[in-house]
């Protein structure tokens, strides 16, 4: 998407602008983007564009009256809609961009224009005359955008860590994100790992005048109101004509797509939306992310550790060609921790990933890609799994068992009304992070983390009895909290590409969240079983017919003994007085290794690896980084 940065604050323009140069040149460091700069009295802002993006799609600031100022980036899935809603001819449209499209949806409508915009877009308003920022990101898209605000100061950027370069933003950690990251959990809200840098959350706006910042929802797809009275078949229909519309509006101006494609029914259900759009003489690739070590002696039989006999398998049906393997033999786990922290503000979850996914990026890159599609969140949309105990006690009886309707209907409610507040009592009070992280007790109570997470009602540790299937869901999708989209933008920013998630659209969460709850499981209570029967016929049966999961990243503890004199090395750095140490129980990081190398390989060794070792070797090469 490029960048853009903004500063502003009662201070000589020249202040400003070398502020506002000091931010480019660390998003820029070599120059290779094309930069627009403007200023106004007390704002001083510029964009930046990769040379190659999406047609019509980038950055842009505009003049928004004599003392303000628009800055927009922008790839919108609705510009006919738009174009419509503005009045404008088709001649007047085809020489606007997408910032400059949006820029006029917010001269038209204020900030009422996040209604109106859909697709990956952050706008920022500069209101000369009230000294006050505007700031919105779209509703759940792949893009990021942070601010911060101190001692009349304001600023924000599509990048944190070039706004690190600002000598107001100090670099004082925030404990408590650190140690919601160790916990495997990702910090709620606006918090960041530096206490003077705020994200805004997918779905918000957020408003700043230099002494404060007030942040406002205004996105609520849990209000969506249920589509009852129809039949299976209608629900299956919307679904797949909710998927094709959702990666027709994306794919369609890519010069060369690709996707990110793994075994599943999500990028399987993407990649067999691509075969609904005509895209003359232009063939979609698909790269499937495999493992070089054997994982079979590892996996429970019900795994999938290669995924790629059955991508290649959507690949043939769907006409995605051709479907690559990306065995990632050149990046170590550690590489891609490294490169995460290169490309993004702060550590985050899922780090044991980092590497293929750097390696997949980088291929489709030097491909020539332009665009590449994933399904990262349609395990909380188009493929949800659906509660057993949405359809009714007879239907239970009839189509699963006794047992399971007993289960459902009759002990679970019981157990939901009874228990569920004492359940989580104990379990939060046993703080249970403690034995499934290395996270230093000590240091998890002087945070609060208890606390924090029990007035979070944190899904990872928070046992749910919920009876109602939205709420449990809910905590899947995590719309107007998600990071996912910010992390995708980030990385993929750094490498000059864009990576979009078609399952995770305005219009597809609200057309999921709509349907009632007892489709998504069947008759007899079964996983994902709308979606499996909406693309019966239209992907191999080898996935619509397989419970199985698919497991990326199946032999990182292989790929990490294989890297063991760089492991070892880190964590010997790891003294008990470094600074590490205040947050980590060293002792328990070198026994984990310990275990992992002497050890069968299995799958609890596995989890362990990714519950404890990862966040640890994550947060100790996070707090290397900082050092001068």
């Amino acid at each position: 998407m490029g960048y853009i940065f903004g500063v502003a604050g009662a201070v000589p323009g020249e202040q400003l602008q070398r502020q506002l140069t000091a931010v480019c040149q660390a998003a820029n460091p070599v120059g290779e983007l094309s930069s627009q700069e403007l200023d106004v009295p007390g704002f001083a802002c510029a964009s930046l564009n990769h040379q190659r993006e999406l047609p019509l799609a980038g950055t842009r600031v505009q003049r928004h009256g004599s003392s303000s100022l628009l800055a927009v980036a922008a790839c919108l899935d609705n510009r006919e809609e738009l174009v419509g809603d503005l009045e404008l001819s088709a001649a007047e449209a085809l020489l606007l961009s997408d910032p400059e499209l949006a820029s006029l949806a917010w001269r038209r409508w204020g900030d009422a224009c996040h209604d109106r915009l859909i697709g990956d877009w952050v706008c920022i308003e500069w209101d000369g005359e009230r000294r006050r920022l505007t700031l919105l990101r779209d509703h759940n898209g792949n893009s990021i955008l942070y601010f911060a605000c101190q001692a009349g100061m304001m600023a924000f950027g599509t990048s944190g860590r070039a706004l690190l370069a600002l000598p107001w933003i100090s670099h004082r950690l925030d404990e408590l994100s650190l140690a919601c990251i160790v916990a495997n959990m990702e910090p709620v809200g606006r918090r960041t790992v530096y206490a003077d840098l705020c994200r805004l959350p997918p779905g918000w706006m957020a408003t700043l005048d230099g002494r404060d910042s007030r942040l406002q929802r205004y996105w609520f797809p849990e209000d969506t109101p249920l589509w009852e009275g129809q039949g299976s078949s209608a629900y299956q229909e919307a679904l797949r004509i909710g998927i094709t519309d959702s990666v027709g509006r994306m794919v369609v101006r890519a010069e060369s797509p690709a996707l990110q494609l793994s075994g599943g029914l999500d990028s399987g259900a993407v990649a067999w939306g691509t075969s609904q759009v005509h895209l003359p003489s232009r063939a979609v690739a698909g790269y499937c992310s495999v493992p070089v070590h054997d994982t079979q002696a590892a996996w429970p039989a019900e795994a999938v550790a290669n995924e790629l006999p059955l991508a290649e398998e959507i690949g043939r049906m769907t006409g995605v060609d051709p479907v690559r393997a990306v065995p990632a033999a050149g990046v170590s786990v550690l590489d891609g921790i490294r490169w995460m922290l290169d490309a993004r503000l702060e550590p985050s979850i899922g780090a044991g990933n980092m590497y293929w996914i750097s390696a997949l990026l980088r291929e489709a890159k030097a491909r020539g890609h332009d665009l590449i599609l994933t399904g990262q969140q349609g395990n909380g949309t188009i493929s949800w799994y659906g509660r057993p105990w949405s359809r009714s006690f007879g239907e239970l009886w009839r189509h699963r068992s006794p047992a399971g309707a007993v289960q459902h209907k009759l002990l679970r409610p019981l157990l939901s009304r009874m228990g569920r507040d004492g359940v989580n009592r104990w379990r939060i009070g046993s703080e249970p992070w403690l034995a499934g992280t290395l996270i230093r007790p000590e240091f998890a109570r002087k945070v609060h983390l208890r606390e924090y997470i029990a007035e979070e009602a944190y899904g990872f540790w928070f046992h749910s009895f919920e009876m109602d299937p939205r709420i449990d869901r809910w905590q899947v999708i995590e719309a107007g909290q998600s990071r996912v989209g910010g992390r995708w933008a980030e990385g993929a920013d750094a490498l000059g590409l864009r990576v979009r998630d078609p399952t995770a659209t305005k219009a597809l969460v609200e057309l999921s969240l709509s349907i009632p709850d007892r489709e998504w499981s069947g008759p007899a209570g079964s996983q994902r079983w709308l979606v499996r029967q909406a693309m019966q016929g239209l992907l191999p049966n080898s996935v619509t017919g397989s419970l199985s999961r698919g497991r990326q990243a199946a032999d990182i503890v292989q790929r990490l003994l294989s890297d063991t004199p760089a492991v070892e090395d880190l964590l010997g750095r790891c003294s008990p007085n470094s600074q590490v140490a205040q947050y980590l129980d060293i002792e328990r990081s070198r026994t984990t290794w310990q275990a992992l190398s002497r050890q069968p390989f299995t799958y609890r060794l596995q989890q362990r690896c990714l519950q404890e070792l990862i966040p640890a070797i994550t947060l100790a090469m996070f707090l290397e980084q900082r050092q001068p």
